[in-house]
């Protein structure tokens, strides 16, 4: 796992090889295995967004794969 300077991630699970952008902010997350976090992204503090761009848990966590990264255009 590498993170970039400025990410915040709170309560966030990272699997290997995954890289986290500078500027993200993660909370309540688990992020897969080699994901590509882009700069900036955020998620984990909107859960209405969160539920349309991630799979969602019914406890809000989200779980971040790098095929969802992707459809956001990122």
């Amino acid at each position: 796992m590498h993170v970039n300077s400025y990410a915040h991630l709170e309560s966030a699970v990272v699997l290997p090889h995954a890289r986290i952008g500078r500027g993200v902010k993660l909370s309540r997350v688990i992020v897969d295995s080699g994901v590509q976090i882009p700069e900036g992204m955020v998620a984990g503090f909107d859960a209405e967004y969160d539920a349309k761009h991630f799979r969602r848990t019914d406890r809000g966590v989200c779980i971040v794969t790098q095929a969802m990264v992707d459809k956001l255009g990122a």
